[in-house]
């Protein structure tokens, strides 16, 4: 499974395992700053060009070591874990940890920057952050479709989903 490769043996033809969105990411939406903002998984993360990384997973922290400065072979970390779990119960800390992940999505991508929004597989905590950060630009179903656009199988999470339109 590839959840136990670790991201530095990432081949250099891409994906070992077609299918698993974990390794890839998307482009979702360049604004006219010229900031873009993506969405992935956890081992699309070494892929050069990023000014800033996303984390929204509670399972995938930013390793220790990508703590640096802002440079174009070493983004600028951020760290937002979020649950994926449909729990109603949950839904007030999902909403923060989302609100704070794109807060800071958004700021950088209007500065001009690429954005990396990731967590374990790119569909759901990552598609909270950057659902809320495009709602900052656009109506609530509008971002949930360019994103489920964009990136197919992203937000299936339905209450990741009614977050970002009520949002």
């Amino acid at each position: 499974m590839s959840s136990t490769i670790p991201p530095s043996v990432i081949p250099p033809s891409g994906n070992p395992f077609p299918g698993d969105m974990s390794w890839t990411y998307s482009h979702i939406i360049t604004i006219p700053t010229g900031g873009q903002i993506h969405q992935g998984g956890f081992y699309s993360i070494p892929v050069v060009g990023f000014d800033t990384v996303m984390y929204c997973s509670v399972d995938h922290p930013p390793p220790d070591d990508f703590d640096g400065p802002l440079t174009a072979n070493y983004p600028q970390t951020y760290w937002a874990p979020n649950n994926d779990s449909e729990h109603l119960s949950l839904k007030e800390s999902m909403l923060t940890a989302g609100k704070a992940a794109a807060r800071i999505i958004y700021l950088h991508a209007k500065q001009g920057r690429k954005v990396l929004s990731t967590c374990a597989v790119g569909k759901n905590r990552s598609g909270l952050a950057v659902g809320i950060a495009l709602r900052m630009m656009m109506g609530g179903r509008e971002a949930v479709e360019l994103i489920k656009t964009q990136r197919p199988g992203a937000l299936s999470n339905e209450l990741f989903c009614k977050l970002v339109e009520e949002y």
